[in-house]
Protein backbone atom coordinates (compact mmCIF):
# COMPACT_ATOMS: atom_id res chain seq x y z
CA UNK A 1 0.00 0.00 0.00
CA UNK A 2 1.58 3.35 -0.98
CA UNK A 3 1.00 6.52 0.16
CA UNK A 4 -2.21 7.22 -2.71
CA UNK A 5 -3.84 4.15 -1.52
CA UNK A 6 -3.43 4.76 2.11
CA UNK A 7 -4.94 8.31 1.73
CA UNK A 8 -7.95 6.63 -0.55
CA UNK A 9 -8.87 4.16 1.70
CA UNK A 10 -8.64 6.88 4.58
CA UNK A 11 -10.92 9.41 2.70
CA UNK A 12 -13.56 6.89 1.65
CA UNK A 13 -13.56 5.66 5.99
CA UNK A 14 -14.43 9.53 6.61
CA UNK A 15 -16.95 9.49 4.25
CA UNK A 16 -18.73 6.80 6.06
CA UNK A 17 -17.50 8.27 9.39
CA UNK A 18 -18.64 11.71 8.97
CA UNK A 19 -22.23 10.52 7.58
CA UNK A 20 -22.67 7.92 10.03
CA UNK A 21 -23.08 4.73 7.99
CA UNK A 22 -21.36 2.63 10.72
CA UNK A 23 -22.71 -0.62 9.02
CA UNK A 24 -21.35 0.22 5.86
CA UNK A 25 -17.58 1.20 7.47
CA UNK A 26 -17.94 -2.08 8.78
CA UNK A 27 -18.27 -3.60 4.99
CA UNK A 28 -15.85 -1.58 3.86
CA UNK A 29 -13.01 -2.34 6.34
CA UNK A 30 -13.56 -5.75 5.86
CA UNK A 31 -11.83 -5.68 2.52
CA UNK A 32 -8.95 -4.14 4.05
CA UNK A 33 -8.62 -5.16 7.69
CA UNK A 34 -8.13 -8.98 6.36
CA UNK A 35 -5.73 -8.68 3.94
CA UNK A 36 -2.16 -8.58 3.98
CA UNK A 37 -0.78 -5.76 2.80
CA UNK A 38 2.99 -4.66 1.66
CA UNK A 39 3.81 -1.18 2.94
CA UNK A 40 5.53 1.57 0.89
CA UNK A 41 7.03 3.03 4.19
CA UNK A 42 6.78 2.30 8.18
CA UNK A 43 5.62 5.62 8.20
CA UNK A 44 2.53 4.61 6.32
CA UNK A 45 2.17 1.57 7.63
CA UNK A 46 1.96 3.33 11.09
CA UNK A 47 -0.51 5.14 9.56
CA UNK A 48 -3.01 2.85 8.22
CA UNK A 49 -3.07 1.39 11.18
CA UNK A 50 -3.84 4.37 13.24
CA UNK A 51 -6.75 4.66 10.32
CA UNK A 52 -7.85 1.53 10.99
CA UNK A 53 -8.26 1.73 15.11
CA UNK A 54 -9.62 4.95 14.79
CA UNK A 55 -12.50 3.51 12.09
CA UNK A 56 -12.97 0.95 14.50
CA UNK A 57 -13.28 2.89 17.53
CA UNK A 58 -15.79 4.20 15.71
CA UNK A 59 -18.04 0.99 15.46
CA UNK A 60 -17.03 0.51 19.46
CA UNK A 61 -18.90 2.92 21.80
CA UNK A 62 -18.52 2.15 25.39
CA UNK A 63 -22.63 3.84 25.39
CA UNK A 64 -24.04 1.26 23.24
CA UNK A 65 -21.34 -1.52 22.98
CA UNK A 66 -19.83 -4.30 25.60
CA UNK A 67 -16.82 -3.96 27.06
CA UNK A 68 -15.59 -7.19 25.67
CA UNK A 69 -16.65 -6.74 22.03
CA UNK A 70 -14.35 -7.70 19.03
CA UNK A 71 -14.40 -3.58 17.65
CA UNK A 72 -12.81 -2.81 21.17
CA UNK A 73 -10.20 -5.91 20.70
CA UNK A 74 -9.57 -4.69 17.11
CA UNK A 75 -9.33 -0.91 18.51
CA UNK A 76 -7.02 -1.38 20.75
CA UNK A 77 -4.65 -4.00 18.45
CA UNK A 78 -4.74 -1.63 16.05
CA UNK A 79 -3.39 1.08 17.63
CA UNK A 80 -0.19 -0.78 19.57
CA UNK A 81 0.03 -2.05 16.14
CA UNK A 82 0.29 1.67 14.33
CA UNK A 83 2.73 2.45 18.22
CA UNK A 84 4.65 -0.31 17.26
CA UNK A 85 5.73 0.61 13.75
CA UNK A 86 6.21 4.41 14.63
CA UNK A 87 9.10 3.36 17.39
CA UNK A 88 10.48 1.96 14.45
CA UNK A 89 11.14 4.98 12.97
CA UNK A 90 13.64 7.81 13.63
CA UNK A 91 12.36 10.75 15.54
CA UNK A 92 11.49 13.48 13.52
CA UNK A 93 8.19 16.14 13.69
CA UNK A 94 6.06 13.97 11.21
CA UNK A 95 6.53 10.95 13.60
CA UNK A 96 6.27 12.63 16.65
CA UNK A 97 2.92 14.03 15.33
CA UNK A 98 1.58 10.84 14.14
CA UNK A 99 3.43 8.96 17.89
CA UNK A 100 1.48 11.51 20.01
CA UNK A 101 -1.76 11.14 17.75
CA UNK A 102 -1.51 7.19 18.41
CA UNK A 103 -1.10 7.45 22.26
CA UNK A 104 -3.95 10.04 23.06
CA UNK A 105 -6.68 7.84 20.92
CA UNK A 106 -5.47 4.56 22.58
CA UNK A 107 -5.12 6.35 25.83
CA UNK A 108 -8.83 7.64 25.33
CA UNK A 109 -9.78 3.84 24.33
CA UNK A 110 -8.67 2.63 27.53
CA UNK A 111 -10.25 5.29 29.70
CA UNK A 112 -13.22 4.83 27.98
CA UNK A 113 -13.12 1.13 28.88
CA UNK A 114 -12.81 2.19 32.61
CA UNK A 115 -8.71 1.30 32.23
CA UNK A 116 -8.11 4.68 34.21
CA UNK A 117 -4.48 3.70 35.34
CA UNK A 118 -3.38 1.74 32.32
CA UNK A 119 -4.07 4.92 30.03
CA UNK A 120 -1.65 7.17 31.82
CA UNK A 121 1.91 6.14 30.49
CA UNK A 122 0.05 6.89 27.04
CA UNK A 123 -1.39 10.09 28.02
CA UNK A 124 1.64 11.32 29.65
CA UNK A 125 4.20 10.17 26.38
CA UNK A 126 1.75 12.12 23.94
CA UNK A 127 1.94 14.91 26.39
CA UNK A 128 6.10 14.35 26.49
CA UNK A 129 6.35 14.34 22.90
CA UNK A 130 4.40 17.84 21.85
CA UNK A 131 2.36 19.13 24.46
CA UNK A 132 -0.64 17.21 22.45
CA UNK A 133 -3.32 19.57 24.21
CA UNK A 134 -5.93 16.86 23.65
CA UNK A 135 -3.72 14.64 25.63
CA UNK A 136 -3.49 17.00 28.33
CA UNK A 137 -7.91 17.16 28.76
CA UNK A 138 -8.00 13.36 28.39
CA UNK A 139 -5.66 12.76 31.07
CA UNK A 140 -7.28 15.08 33.34
CA UNK A 141 -10.41 14.21 32.71
CA UNK A 142 -9.14 10.84 33.46
CA UNK A 143 -7.74 12.02 36.77
CA UNK A 144 -11.38 13.50 38.09
CA UNK A 145 -12.60 9.97 36.85
CA UNK A 146 -10.23 8.30 39.06
CA UNK A 147 -10.76 10.50 41.98
CA UNK A 148 -14.14 10.26 42.10
CA UNK A 149 -14.07 6.55 42.11
CA UNK A 150 -12.17 7.00 45.40
CA UNK A 151 -14.13 6.28 48.51
CA UNK A 152 -11.48 8.41 50.77
CA UNK A 153 -13.13 11.97 51.65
Amino acid sequence: MDYNELEAFSQKADEYLLSGKIEELAVYLEQYADKEHEFESVHCESQYYYALGNCYSAMYHPSHSKWYSPESTKVAVSYRKALSKINELEVEPNTVQLKSMICTNLANHLSSQGRALCCIEFYDEAIRLNNNPVAYVSKARNELFIAESLYDS
